[in-house]
């Protein structure tokens, strides 16, 4: 769990105060081919039903979203306009999170706003994502079902996915290790781990960074032998159900 909080840690320190950033950690699955962020119906309803039972506060969201020449244009349920910014991946971290059902990408992306006007008649429609969301201390729960307007990737042909972010809140000036620590605990407790039981702990591994520095990208790879796996069978034979845990 060090590792993950010391990552965490230094991308807070790092981007944390820059205009425009979000900073979250993704659950999902790490396959030979990318980050797959589809956590399925089941874990869906696991995590729902985990947070519908606490006292956060929830607010739920039905959103489109349209793309014009590299730009993401989000409407509401009415189709109005309330946000229309330039996305640009920084940096992303991933874990391999043997023991549990998940993997986990801490991800640094920017967010540009944009002002000029935009014809949503000539934008190309993507998704729609309803959303329900809890906030609690200095971090947001965002649980999404999405819908396609096209298969995500040449490795899946369902236009449905189920997704889990935990994002920390814009402009927070508390110390960063204290952030760090706060957020993993937090996703300790949604996937029902105990962060002292050596037995799991010790199998989460650093698997891949991926800075993008706008003009050039760097990938470092780690644990090769994760990262080259022959079949996902040796993945699967690891991962337990969170009632197991």
């Amino acid at each position: 769990m060090n590792h993950l909080v010391f990552e965490l840690d230094r991308l807070i320190g790092q981007y944390s105060q820059q205009p425009n950033v979000e900073i979250e950690l993704r659950l999902g699955w790490q396959t030979p081919e990318r980050f797959d962020t589809n956590i399925g119906k089941m874990y869906y309803d696991f995590i729902q039903e985990a947070l519908m039972r606490s006292n956060m506060p929830r607010t739920d969201s039905v959103s489109d979203v349209y793309t014009q020449n590299n730009t993401r244009i989000i409407t509401d349920s009415r189709g109005k306009i309330i946000d229309a910014h330039k996305k640009i991946k920084v940096e992303t971290v991933d874990f391999l999170l043997h023991g549990t059902p998940f993997d986990v990408r801490l991800s640094v992306c920017m967010e540009i706003p944009v002002k000029k006007r935009v014809n949503l008649a000539e934008c190309r429609y993507l998704r729609s994502r309803a959303r329900n969301t809890w906030v609690h201390d200095d971090w947001v729960y965002d649980l999404t079902y999405v819908t396609q307007s096209e298969p995500s990737g040449p490795f899946t042909d369902s236009l449905f996915s189920f997704e889990f972010e935990l994002e920390l809140l814009k402009g927070r000036t508390d110390n960063s290790s204290f952030l760090a620590q706060s957020g993993v605990m937090k996703l300790c407790d949604l996937l029902q781990i105990n962060p002292y039981d050596q037995s799991v702990i010790s199998k989460i591994k650093l698997n891949q960074r991926n800075k993008n520095h706008l003009k050039k990208r760097t990938i470092v790879r780690h644990n090769k032998d994760n990262s080259n796996r022959q079949n996902d069978n040796q993945q699967q034979q690891q991962r337990y159900s969170l009632q197991e845990l």
